[in-house]
């Protein structure tokens, strides 16, 4: 693990969190443990979380100042989740003269919602480190290495072919020949696995299934269109950077660089057109001031036939 964890044990005190526990517990001492042991093994997993994640050197150089940061909010808010637990108490332990229940009730929904916004922040910080490792990489970067991964896989799914092909070959001149030589190419696990093979019904004739063959086929063709659209996102990048158009207090970009369909108003939007962005994909970008979607064939065609002729944006369409 390339991250320092070193201390997290410490950072809740557990006599707090027992006494937090003192008038809503009979056990507060297992209470107030098990809280401390939830902070621990949440930022246990954040940290092997950033440890899978940040897998070159310029994410590992921002990988402890990441945790740290995030060490430090969560600590503010799990310490406030505990001093909103301290405030609760429960009538079988206190007893029940002159329990006051409307205050009870009070601070036990207090104490609830601290304790949701605990978990929800659990989950964001997840989200937010993956995000933050990513973002170190530039768009153009990050369309660089889809380039160059769909291209490493094209290269592995056509060798897969090739050697299923070549597999159900030998299979078939094994089985009437023990001593057939095996093709070049096929490595010592895939020929012991070929003469290991034994039908399971009278129609399986090789152990490569035509199915087999027929999905990683469509899997290549698929592969290949989309690498077709990423190099022809880069070149644009390149050459273009992005297209624009005009409509009526609305502008339509083309970022090729930021690989994002863009809209930017001239005006901020009304509800219900903010309503019909969202519902078709489109997210607020504070950074660019912009209405935005990843730049794919899907998204043109969403907003030319679904969303521009919506009712809402008429005002931006008419002529």
């Amino acid at each position: 693990m390339i991250i320092n964890i070193k201390g997290i044990e410490n950072d809740i005190d557990l006599k707090r969190a027992i006494s937090a526990h003192s008038w809503i517990s009979f056990r507060p001492e297992e209470r107030g443990a098990m809280m401390v042991k939830g902070y621990i093994e949440t930022l246990t997993n954040l940290a092997q979380i950033i440890t899978e994640e940040a897998k070159d050197q310029r994410q590992k150089d921002i990988s402890q100042d990441l945790f740290d940061r995030m060490r430090s909010r969560y600590l503010s808010f799990y310490n406030d989740w505990i001093s909103a637990k301290s405030r609760c108490a429960s009538s079988a332990i206190t007893g029940g003269s002159g329990f006051n229940v409307a205050r009870a009730e009070k601070a036990n929904a207090a104490e609830h919602n601290k304790m949701v916004f605990v978990l929800e922040f659990e989950k964001t910080m997840r989200k937010y480190v993956k995000k933050k490792l990513a973002a170190v990489y530039s768009n153009a970067e990050l369309q660089e290495n889809d380039i160059e991964r769909t291209r490493r896989n094209i290269a592995a799914s056509k060798k897969l072919q090739e050697n299923m092909k070549a597999g159900n070959k030998f299979y078939k001149a094994w089985k009437k020949n023990p001593d057939a030589p095996a093709p070049a190419g096929l490595s010592e696990s895939l020929i012991e696995q070929i003469k290991a093979y034994k039908p399971t019904y009278s129609f399986d004739l090789s152990p490569f299934a035509p199915y087999q063959m027929q999905n990683n086929l469509a899997n290549i063709k698929r592969m290949e269109g989309r690498l077709a659209e990423l190099e022809a996102k880069s070149k644009a990048a390149e050459e273009v950077g992005e297209k624009q158009k005009e409509l009526n207090g609305l502008k339509i970009v083309q970022n090729f660089t930021e690989d994002r369909l863009q809209l930017l108003f001239d005006d901020k939007p009304s509800e219900q057109v903010r309503s019909v962005l969202k519902y078709h994909g489109f997210k607020w970008s504070p950074n660019n001031s912009a209405w935005q979607r990843k730049l794919t064939d899907n998204a043109m065609y969403s907003l030319n036939k679904l969303l521009l002729p919506k009712e809402e944006m008429k005002q931006y369409t008419a002529l």
